[in-house]
């Protein structure tokens, strides 16, 4: 068996006079880490804020004059072709990626080039000031401006974005180099409010205006950091003087005292931090937050979870280097037993504990622990799998110590097999009890066992590398299957949650998009004169509330407008009767309605899956005579039977609604009476339920054409399934490569740590020694390529997958709109109604944006206008784009394009016309 009771730095003799010294250094310091984290904000006075902007807007004044100036130079040199010049456009981005710089060229008040899309800058605009503020929508702009050959030239620098909506992706805030103002000031272009902006001429620019609900404070990042440095010193020096203290005594005299005394002192030591927060720096940070994971009052969260692992991973080194079967060695059996029996009994539950918190830490956290979700992986979930690796760490060395222990007790073979075969029968018992992780449980034990018996064949040689690697091997392929386990655990769970979302019918999303754009249709007075002019004209009021206000989204739904009197005669079918209109839809409101977000829209309950939406405004008008009345104006939404998809991008989202963002990664279906009422997403359901099976169960899972199904039962006559597609076994391998590397450097630290004394004997490598290492380096080295080959090509064919159906859909649209758009000469002067019915029914076949460019690159329709009618970006064509066709005769184009903090592919192809034309 490999011996770990090795003379070490760690294991050198330590005085009760400096112990007590390095433990006071210890609070001392995390005292000072306390009072340095309440001083790391301190109140800022709004004068030297104030002051600093001014000193920033002069700088950025004297860029955007230069820019200005090389600008118009540039410009007037190519004669205008800076369009078709790669080296002047690429520039310009630079600029703007790292100034904020986006240049602009009007000709007679028209606007014939940019630099960048992302700015709503009016194509049509009268310059009447040389320099200024601008608010475009989507932001606040700084411009300079100068008549050159009779165009007219502006500069402008981004102070600050001010979008809409606010999300994940549109974020309203100052411009890098005016940082200072963040949250505590909000521009206005009244000199007479706030503080006063001057450009570096000393002239009025705008005002800054302090919020009233928000204090001037700055956290000083040096300050923070030396808390964080004392507070890690503070436990770090805690541990290491303690091991060292408690190692001493123990090697002295009372073996089993100083045992249980260092145990004792460890745990202690722990509870006190966490019950009293300390230090105020873990505490108060995200990663010691309940919002990543919580559990229980002992678990309480990420943080929390990480300091327990390193406090009993110090236990466990204290036992693996000092405690063994000796001190337990007595001449009466009864003591021995007893002995052995604790020692099997610390295994079992080290085993049970192991698999416990490795299921808590993925199914109970809010951690991506899976490495195929790469858009997802961010620090806090690579401390996750640290805690796994540091799960598996002390499982191992703690359990190979008990090991050690029961063999040292038992000199014959035979009563040690007898009682780890009893530990067997224990860990098979508990999993009767425990499903979910029984097959974990036996896993970990057998590999233990396994471990330990091949360290015995070689403890002579106490440099043999092969048990470590054999470890590191069968640890890291028990916490893949851990992970893929739990994580489809997990994810069942994920889809269960779903579908009891989808089972309440309503559509929240549906909802709040009408109870933001209410207060426009009632204040929309183009709209009640077309109902004045003919209330009966359904279709014409449809296709202008269709083209105005439910697009995108409302594409889900089939529209059904009616406009009567409130006392207009209506006849009912099927119960051929008469009734008056407004009663009518006041008694079918109050039998099947149910209220929503929205005052005006009313849910109607119908066929579970399908949702049913009613709204009845009063539309005031007035006619010759100053006579008022009011029309109703009616509007049923239903559901339609395949739903495409969310609708609007998420930046059209407000952070307050959720979007139920997981629903992409799904497919799923609604059955009533045993039919498909409805479906989204790939999979290509069944017409009737009854070809899956007879479901019975409140939730059911079954597997079909390579998706995994889950059924949920609502009642007798509702069924809803969530799909995903089965996962591929490179997939389900992906983590092996990860927690081989993570197991891999906490064994090296451990084997660093307690052998010092002995690390360049390591490096003494006979023959044999050598082929180990080879063999070792070859293993990591094949672990790290494999992980990242795995990771290079699922990341290569998610690529060539995308790029692969951006083309047949480039494809798909631009022969549908030659055929439709063939005998067009010029698209702007093309029926807008037209074209915008056109584009969005492509976009319900193909589901996927369309825009449509006239040759100078002016948006002429599109499919989902309310991006461009909310200002988030320019309807304009990207300038990189317009370049690269203007270059010369290029048929296609795909690159990434940016709103915002949301990045996506864009595909440009040129449309023709009969003629060839452009």
């Amino acid at each position: 068996m490999v011996s770990f009771n090795r003379i070490s730095w760690l294991q050198k003799p330590i005085t009760t006079q400096v112990y007590l010294v390095a433990i006071s250094i210890s609070i001392v310091s995390l005292v000072f880490s306390d009072g340095l984290f309440h001083i790391r904000q301190h109140g800022q006075n709004p004068t030297h804020l104030v002051q600093h902007v001014n000193e920033r807007m002069a700088a950025k004044d004297k860029e955007v004059i230069a820019a200005l100036d090389w600008f118009t130079g540039r410009y007037n040199d190519l004669r205008g072709r800076i369009f078709t010049n790669p080296e002047i456009m690429e520039q310009m981005r630079t600029k703007f990626a790292k100034q904020g710089l986006a240049f602009f060229v009007y000709s007679h008040n028209e606007l014939i080039f940019w630099s960048d899309n992302s700015i709503p800058i009016p194509r049509n605009l009268v310059i009447n000031h040389s320099k200024g503020v601008m608010e475009l929508g989507n932001g606040w702009y700084f411009f300079r401006a100068n008549i050159a050959q009779g165009y007219y030239f502006v500069v402008l620098a981004t102070i600050k974005t001010n979008f809409t909506y606010q999300n994940r992706f549109l974020v309203n805030r100052f411009q890098p180099d005016f940082d200072v103002a963040q949250g505590a000031f909000f521009i206005s272009l009244r000199p007479s409010e706030g503080h006063k902006i001057q450009d570096s001429e000393g002239e009025y620019v705008f005002s800054l205006v302090q919020r009233s609900d928000f204090g001037i404070s700055e956290t000083l990042s040096s300050v923070f950091f030396a808390s964080l440095i004392f507070a890690v010193f503070g436990v770090l020096l805690f541990l290491l003087s303690t091991y060292r203290y408690f190692s001493f005594r123990y090697s002295r005299n009372k073996k089993v005292q100083n045992f249980f005394l260092f145990i004792t002192i460890v745990a202690a030591a722990r509870i006190l931090l966490q019950v009293f927060s300390i230090p105020n720096v873990f505490y108060e940070s995200l990663f010691f937050s309940p919002s990543l994971y919580a559990t229980s009052v002992v678990l309480p969260s990420l943080g929390d979870f990480l300091l327990h692992l390193i406090f009993v991973g110090s236990c466990v080194f204290f036992i693996q280097s000092r405690v063994n079967s000796q001190i337990f060695k007595t001449p009466k059996k009864f003591r021995k037993h007893v002995a052995a029996i604790a020692a099997l009994l610390g295994i079992v539950i080290l085993t049970y504990l192991s698999a416990t918190l490795l299921r808590s830490l993925v199914i109970d956290s809010r951690l991506a622990l899976d490495v195929n979700l790469i858009l997802d992986f961010d620090w806090y979930n690579a401390a996750g799998f640290f805690i796994i690796a540091g799960i598996f760490f002390v499982f191992f060395f703690g359990g190979n110590t008990l090991l050690k222990i029961v063999k040292g007790l038992y000199s014959n073979t035979t009563h040690y097999w007898v009682a780890i075969a009893i530990v067997a029968i224990v860990l098979i018992a508990l999993g009767i009890f425990f499903v979910e992780f029984r097959v974990i449980l036996w896993l970990q034990f057998a590999s233990l066992i396994i471990v330990n018996e091949v360290s015995t064949r070689f403890a002579e040689d106490k440099y043999n590398f092969s048990p470590i690697v054999l470890a590191l091997f069968l640890f890291s392929a028990i916490g893949t299957f851990a992970l893929f386990h739990f994580n489809g655990l997990k994810e069942q769970e994920m889809r269960k949650s779903i579908a009891l979302r989808l089972s309440t019918d309503q559509d929240l999303m549906a909802e709040y998009l009408f109870a933001d754009i209410e207060d426009a249709l009632l204040a929309d007075r183009q709209l009640a004169t077309l109902i004045a002019i003919d209330p009966h004209n359904s279709y014409a009021i449809e296709k202008y509330l269709k083209h105005h206000y439910f697009y995108d989204f409302w594409g889900n739904y089939n529209l059904h407008v009616m406009v009567c009197l409130p006392q207009e005669i209506l006849f009912i079918r099927p119960q051929n009767i008469e009734m008056p209109c407004q009663p009518y839809f006041e008694q079918y409101i109050d039998a099947f309605g149910r209220p929503t977000i929205s005052e005006n829209l009313i849910y109607i309950e119908s066929v579970p899956g399908r949702n049913h939406y009613i709204s009845i405004l009063k539309i005031p008008v007035t006619i010759v005579g100053g006579f008022s009345f009011y029309y109703l104006l009616i509007l049923e939404f239903d559901s339609k039977h395949v739903i495409r998809d969310l609708g609007l991008p998420e930046l059209l989202i407000d952070d307050r609604i959720d979007v139920h963002r997981e629903l992409a990664s799904y497919s799923y279906a609604t059955y009533y009476d045993g039919e498909l009422v409805n479906k989204f997403g790939p999979f290509a359901y069944s017409i009737n339920i009854s070809s899956y099976g007879n479901f019975q169960q409140q939730f059911e899972s079954f597997y079909s054409d390579d998706f995994n199904h889950i059924v949920y039962r609502k009642d007798e006559s509702t069924k809803i399934v969530i799909s995903k597609p089965v996962a591929t076994f490179l997939e389900s391998i992906a983590p092996f490569s990860l927690l081989f590397i993570l197991f891999f450097f906490l064994t090296t630290l451990y084997f660093f740590i307690s052998s010092k004394g002995e690390i360049f004997n390591w490096f003494r490598l006979t023959f044999k020694r050598r082929v180990q290492v080879f063999m070792i380096v070859l293993v990591i080295l094949s672990a790290f390529t494999i992980g990242t080959v795995s990771s290079l090509f699922m990341a290569d064919i998610y690529s060539e997958k995308t790029l692969s159906d951006i083309n047949d859909k480039t494809t798909s649209t631009l022969i549908e709109l030659e055929r439709q758009l063939a005998g067009q000469s010029d698209l702007a002067s093309a029926d807008t109604y037209q074209m915008s019915d056109l584009l969005m029914n492509l976009y319900n076949i193909l589901f996927t944006d369309i825009n449509l460019f006239d040759a100078n690159g002016n948006l002429v329709a599109s499919s989902r206008p309310r991006v461009f009618e909310e200002h988030i970006t320019a309807p304009r064509m990207n300038p990189k784009a317009l370049s690269y066709f203007r270059q010369g005769n290029k048929s296609q184009l795909i690159h990434n394009e940016q709103i915002g903090e949301m990045n996506f592919l864009s595909s440009y192809v040129p449309l023709r016309n009969r003629q060839h034309d452009l």
